[in-house]
């Protein structure tokens, strides 16, 4: 998804998507460091990258410094997620913030509405209330769940 709108804008400003400027670089920073070290090789050298997430910004940061370049100065560097641990260091890091913790509540929102729902119908059906899987605690139920995002 982020791919796609990497793409979007580049088109929406007359620009070319320009493959050897895309670079895999997994989640980590290790992996972000890895993918600049390479990116750096490219001429002319970028004057500003977008990272997968914050991480890899990170990561991405150090090989720039490592090269004997600055951020932002000669790079510009934007990452997103919006880590707590960002503003920490030496420059700090642009990022996009996700809204991470509005998608986390809404999903577990969603879900404790779903199983709520299903609580209901399984009571309603004379069914034993074991059999859903839940167990009723004043009122609330508990659950253990696995909420994915998928990755764009």
């Amino acid at each position: 998804m982020r791919m796609e709108g990497y793409r979007r804008a580049l088109i929406k400003h007359a620009l070319t998507v320009c493959p050897r400027h895309v670079l895999e670089a997994g989640y980590q920073d290790q992996t972000g460091h890895e993918a600049m070290r390479r990116l750096l090789q490219t001429r002319p050298v970028p004057d500003g990258v977008f990272c997968y997430n914050d991480p890899v910004a990170i990561g991405a940061m150090r090989a720039i410094s490592e090269a004997g370049l600055r951020v932002p100065e000669d790079i510009a560097v934007v990452g997103a997620g919006n880590v707590h641990y960002s503003d920490c260091l030496a420059v700090p890091l642009t990022t996009v913030d996700q809204g991470t913790f509005e998608i986390g509540k809404l999903a577990a929102d969603l879900l404790l509405q779903r199983n709520s729902f299903k609580e209901r119908t399984a009571s309603a059906e004379g069914l034993d209330r074991t059999q859903t899987g839940h167990t009723a605690i004043d009122g609330t139920f508990e659950f253990g769940a696995r909420v994915s995002f998928f990755r764009g």
